[in-house]
């Protein structure tokens, strides 16, 4: 839960601002409603003096919820407003705008065991004060009625019985003395009127505490931003903290690269994206030494200290595109810094390595022309102009048709034998191995497994991703924590004389004149028309071309 709150906190920010400004909404847009509440004690009468106490506040209760009272209240309530406002409907009824609370049953003697409460709610403060004043001021004429009733219907019947009977002078004087009891006993009663604790005026009306409704709208809209960024990290969340893919793939982390560039800054230029380049003007900082930078260098040290041996390196990712294309250009611009001569393979169709290395070299001449046998390596390979010591194979045309199963391995093997005698390392950018079906093959091929890890990548892919590999036998040697996810593509630009890159494929030289780049193919013309630092050596038997060293 806590993950998923640190995996998105603005949709949790947003969904409790949004339900807090709802629920003020709503007390602004709803009718303004006051109530007011009286309560009240009712006397014991002396004439039932053998009626337990519950069963006598019930009767009460039982008086104050009949029509009589209904009507007595409505007269009531309009004679104090001098119009007619309420009616009988209002005291009693399905759609009653009064409310009556009986007490609690308690033993005789305990606070409140015979307080009534009574409430009035209505759209107007006065008329919900007089409407709750007006029920208790009914509920005591009903009861003193009753009670002036019951009297004199006792007191009648013993008349009645005095003068229809003849009786003995002794049975008489009884029944004159029980009459005497009842009168007397009828005016205590009379005498005895509720104690009331009248309603007054309510000055705040039940929805109008903005305060209070906001911060409940606050509360419940901060739990249902947790749950729905519960639910959408359980199908969506990536790795939030770069120490966690450890567990899954069980290697070490060999980077872990903040961000370069502040958030909401689009990054299309190739030069935006390479901060180990010298010519990246990235936070005003351009000697290359921003802390991105420093990262992919030592990204790139602990990798060459971790495959000391192997001299081909694929890189691997769920969704592989941009991200995995930012990290195989840093990291081969930080290995060519360190002395170490790299080729750069771009073997996947979707990857940006050309353009991002090599601006402007367009799409003829790459990966997908020699695994084809349509073009030779040496005539596919192009200097970077951040590094004389990293030679770039970009992926070609996507539209030639690629081999696949044994004969595309077949291909690339071939063409990473030609390369890694050439080199002291083949970086290659490989395909996602989960979208493309023959991604297994450079993985098998190469000699070690770099995994790129992105904050916007669900961990339910890198969990397929693990399990992937692992059927292929492929161990991954590390990780890269890129913490500035890529989005946007490189826009290819117009190639001009002054942004350091060739403008054509092939620029021919005489060999007396000496290659430019110090790489030869074998008939004495280079293959790019970059200045060398050091005279270029021999090419190789292989008919490879070879970079001088730094």
């Amino acid at each position: 839960m806590f993950g998923a709150v640190r995996c998105y906190p603005l949709l949790v920010l947003a969904m409790t601002l949004l339900t807090g400004a709802v629920f003020v909404a709503v007390t602004l847009l709803v009718p303004e409603v006051y109530r007011a509440t009286a309560a009240f004690t009712v006397p014991q009468q002396t004439g039932l003096q053998d009626q337990g106490d519950q069963q006598y506040l019930d009767s009460q209760v039982v008086i104050l919820q009949s029509q009589e009272v209904a009507e007595r209240a409505a007269a009531i309530a309009n004679a104090a407003l001098r119009r007619d406002v309420l009616a009988v409907d209002d005291f009693i009824g399905p759609g009653k705008a009064s409310e009556i609370t009986p007490p609690e049953r308690a033993n005789r003697g305990t606070f409140g065991a015979g307080t009534v409460t009574v409430s009035f709610t209505w759209s107007d403060a006065r008329v919900a004060k007089d409407g709750a004043n007006a029920l208790v001021a009914a509920f005591d004429e009903a009861r003193t009625a009753s009670i002036q009733a019951l009297g004199d219907a006792t007191v009648a019947s013993l008349q009645k019985l005095m003068d229809q009977v003849p009786q003995a002078r002794d049975q008489l004087a009884a029944l004159v003395d029980q009459r005497s009891k009842v009168l007397i006993k009828q005016q205590l009663d009379l005498a005895q009127h509720p104690t009331v604790a009248w309603a007054t005026e309510p000055a705040v009306p039940l929805n109008a505490n903005s305060t209070r409704i906001g911060g409940t709208g606050l509360m419940v809209g901060f739990i249902l931003g947790v749950a729905l960024a519960f639910a959408w990290a359980r199908h969506r969340c990536g790795f939030t903290d770069p120490l966690r893919p450890t567990a899954l793939y069980r290697t070490p982390l060999f980077g872990d690269i903040p961000r370069w560039a502040r958030r909401g800054r689009r990054m299309d230029a190739p030069v935006q994206r390479l901060p180990v380049s010298t010519t990246a003007d990235v936070r005003r900082d351009t000697t290359g030494r921003t802390p991105a930078a420093e990262a992919f260098r030592l990204a790139a040290g602990a990798l060459r200290a971790a495959v000391t041996s192997p001299t081909s390196v694929v890189i691997v990712s769920p969704s592989a595109g941009p991200n995995q294309s930012v990290v195989a250009a840093n990291i081969a611009l930080a290995l060519g810094e360190g002395g170490t001569r790299v080729l750069v393979v771009d073997a996947d169709p979707g990857g940006e390595l050309a353009e991002l290395l090599v601006p402007g070299s367009g799409t003829e001449g790459g990966f997908s022309d020699v695994l084809a046998g349509r073009r030779a390596l040496v005539d596919c390979m192009r200097l970077s102009p951040s590094d004389p010591a990293v030679m770039v194979l970009g992926y070609g045309s996507s539209e030639i048709e690629r081999a696949h199963g044994v004969a595309y391995r077949a291909a690339f093997s071939v063409l990473l034998s030609e390369a890694t005698a050439n080199f002291d390392l083949v970086l290659v950018n490989g395909p996602s191995p989960l979208r493309d079906g023959d991604a297994g093959e450079p993985v098998g091929a190469c000699d070690a497994v770099l995994i790129c890890v992105s904050p916007d990548e669900p961990i339910r892919e890198h969990l397929e991703l693990a399990r992937r590999l692992g059927l292929l036998g492929a161990e991954p040697d590390g990780y890269l924590y890129l913490r500035s996810p890529i989005r946007h593509r490189v826009r290819s630009p117009e190639p001009s004389p002054t942004d350091g890159a060739p403008s054509d494929l092939a620029v021919s030289a005489a060999p007396e004149t000496a290659p430019a780049t110090g790489i030869s193919n074998g008939n004495g013309h280079a293959t790019n028309g970059v200045a060398p630092r050091t005279p270029a050596p021999t090419p190789t038997s292989v008919g490879v071309p070879t970079v001088d060293d730094r």
